[in-house]
């Protein structure tokens, strides 16, 4: 075992979690799955009850490891794609055909560590770069594309698509040899059956198009990669369900990050290995709230003895007694063994009576919770449902200096929006201190169209799986026919924020003026559409009813997450934080509207206070009328304001990298989609509506 890179612990994850590609020197890599994962520690565990519940994890959630010596703490990855090209443009002696093209065999202490396939081409010495065989000159670099699976409905539980995230090497020698693509079948090649066959790839043309690209294989065949990125149509005859015609063949169904190969009759299609889309992590966010964010239990929690608590009352409650353990018993003597170990050294000695009372009730809300809003095995939150609990937390002054959850209100907050605004905005809230943590539970793969990002979406999108079935993270299903695993791996976020509440009566008497303007209307349905079709791309049931299809509320909401980029992009340019450092959180409801701006970066960045200072009295006024002012104009007006649809999907209005977007990892789940700046403000100009903010200041 060696190692072959390093990345930080969050980019784990996320950017390169299990199951996608990572180029380090040596070559690209996949990380695997959950079940090759290192050993799980008691310094890596990540507490979250609600999120936890939610997931019905039953051994929680775990963070990535960090560096060790240690090769047994390491995570494990796979060289993906296994099939390379020699970097040497002269590899082949004849100068004909091109460079070298073929499968990698890796050398562990002089093992191979897996038998070639098809010939080997090129040979790795403990990951080191792999040498090219035919050359030995040049060094084996991976192709820039690969082929993956498209998912369908085909074979899914409870009739709903499969998305297996199944991946392979682009089939180089059925291509070749014309059994797969535009009239496959036809013609007959000596060798093609040969074990030893190798293969070049050669650039004929003076471009860089797949059209220029020319496999050759030593028996004489040879073939360009014109129509490679064929999708599957439905004709008579075709090789797939229905009469589907699939150019380059069914899937092959294999999983590198699980190390499994199964059946599978989806289509594979060819997809650029760079693309962001060939790996969606797939996560879940909670803003830890209180009572699960006390200084106490994050002491308890981070020296192990809140799982040893857990597990002696467990214990108890199990045990034949016929009389029932006392909770209030049992935290009281938790109580005094905590202080007897020392384990809260800063506290004066006349203030230990009442910190053993304080760590009673904790330790009594973890075995016998009060919370109504508790983790219940058999209740699972929806996401609606539990920003509904934060809201409640953010909107007023919860929790002390020492927590991880501690808000404050701004002072004069309201004054500092000026007189004529008061009506337009509520409260804002100081967010002192928080815990974001991040649960990893899939990926997907998105290829040819259909790409809905909506975090509030009815429509569960299916992803892959990060682990192998009946393994040990395999939980089964649950009652509903979804899969659940025991654990996940997950990573929390200290740091700081700002929540901005809209006066929720002027945000629908300005929705109700602005829909009753033909414009208007004509604007909000633009996206209303588009949504609608893109549902209807990916066989999802648009439900004309849902109140995400409403126009009320898809322009409130549009309003609302333009307004989070806007104001992201303001705090960047007055406080300093880089765009990616911030990110956001919508809260809409029928009863609620507001917005969270926090840190979101591992380290110093997120702890600086300098995002909760801009919520002060003499910032906030100026913040807001730059942001406005910012938003009235963009380098690329009238284009960008006129504009009918931009962006991904062309789910954007006015919205544009020169005024509105963000970072991708900084937009809560819609991927810098539904936005349009005409509805926070006027465009100058423009004859759209007036816009929410018109009359600020």
């Amino acid at each position: 075992m060696c190692q072959v890179g390093e990345m930080r612990q969050s980019a784990a994850l996320t950017t390169f979690g299990v199951g996608t590609m990572i180029d380090f020197v040596t070559g690209s890599f996949m990380p695997l799955g959950l079940d090759d994962w290192p050993p799980r520690t008691q310094e890596n565990r990540i507490h979250e009850p609600h999120l936890e519940g939610d997931l019905r994890l039953t051994q929680g959630l775990q963070a990535p490891n960090l560096i060790d010596d240690d090769p047994d703490k390491l995570h494990k990855v796979v060289r993906f794609p296994k099939w390379l090209v020699c970097n040497n443009p002269v590899c082949d002696h004849t100068g004909d055909r091109g460079s070298a093209l073929g499968p990698v065999v890796e050398y562990m202490d002089e093992v191979p560590h897996y038998p070639p396939e098809g010939g080997a081409r090129f040979r790795s010495q403990n990951a080191s770069i792999p040498k090219c065989l035919s050359c030995n000159s040049g060094m084996g670099i991976p192709p820039r594309f690969v082929v993956v699976c498209q998912p369908g409905n085909v074979g899914g539980e409870n009739g709903e698509p499969e998305h297996p995230g199944h991946i392979s090497d682009f089939p180089w020698d059925e291509w070749c040899h014309g059994d797969i693509g535009e009239n496959a079948g036809e013609g007959t090649f000596p060798h093609r059956n040969e074990f030893s066959k190798r293969f070049w790839l050669k650039n004929s043309g003076s471009g860089l198009s797949f059209d220029d690209l020319r496999v050759t294989c030593e028996c004489g065949s040879s073939r360009s990669l014109r129509g490679i990125l064929q999708r599957s149509t439905t004709q008579p005859g075709g090789n797939g369900p229905n009469n589907q015609a699939f150019p380059l063949g069914t899937c092959e169904g294999r999983s590198p990050w699980l190390k499994t190969q199964v059946q599978c009759n989806n289509p594979r299609v060819v997809i650029q290995r760079g693309s962001t889309s060939i790996h969606v992590p797939e996560t879940k966010t909670y803003i830890s709230i209180p009572p699960y964010t006390s200084w106490i239990r994050e002491r308890l929690s981070s020296t192990g003895r809140l799982d040893d608590i857990l597990d002696r009352w467990r214990d108890l409650e199990q045990a034949m007694d016929p009389q029932k353990p006392d909770p209030d018993n049992f935290a009281a003597a938790r109580a005094n063994e905590a202080v007897a170990a020392r384990l809260f050294p800063e506290t004066p000695r006349d203030q230990i009576d009442a910190l053993k009372e304080k760590i009673k009730k904790t330790i009594k809300n973890e075995i016998a919770p009060q919370d109504p809003i508790a983790p219940q095995v058999h209740n699972r939150n929806t996401l609606r449902d539990r920003k509904l609990q934060e809201y409640q937390h953010l909107s007023e002054e919860s929790g002390s200096a020492g927590d991880n959850f501690y808000t404050v209100m701004a002072h004069e907050s309201a004054g500092a929006f000026g007189l004529k605004n008061i009506n337009k905005m509520r409260d804002v809230m100081k967010v002192e201190r928080l815990k974001a943590v991040t649960a990893f539970m899939g990926f997907r793969r998105e290829v040819g169209g259909g790409s809905l990002s909506d975090p509030e979406s009815q429509t569960q999108r299916p992803y892959a799986r990060l682990y192998r079935p009946n393994g040990e993270a395999d939980g089964g299903m649950d009652d509903e026919g979804r899969p659940i695993s025991t654990w996940l791996p997950a990573m929390e976020l200290k740091g700081e924020g700002l929540f901005f509440q809209f006066q929720l009566d002027r945000l629908n008497e300005f929705t109700d003026i602005y829909l009753r303007n033909c414009n208007g209307m004509n604007r909000i349905n633009l996206i209303l559409n588009k949504t609608a079709r893109l549902e209807e791309a990916r066989g999802a049931h648009h439900d004309q009813g849902h109140r995400l299809n409403s126009p009320a509320f898809h322009l409130k909401r549009i309003l609302v997450h333009t307004f989070s980029h806007l104001l992201i992009r303001q705090l960047t340019l007055t406080c300093g934080y880089g765009s990616a450092s911030l990110q956001e959180r919508l809260y809409l409801d029928d009863d609620n509207c507001g917005v969270l701006i926090y840190t979101s970066t591992p380290g110093a960045e997120g702890s600086l206070g300098g995002l909760v200072r801009m919520g002060n009295a003499s910032r906030l006024g100026p913040l807001i009328t730059d942001m406005l002012d910012q938003a009235r104009w963009c380098s690329a007006d009238p284009i960008c304001q006129d504009s009918p649809g931009q962006g991904s999907d062309g789910l954007n209005l006015a919205a544009c990298h020169g005024c509105a977007l963000v970072p991708e990892t900084s937009c809560e789940a819609f991927r810098n989609t539904h936005l349009d700046r005409a509805l926070v403000v006027r465009p100058n100009g423009s004859p759209l509506p007036p816009g929410y903010f018109d009359e600020w200041n």
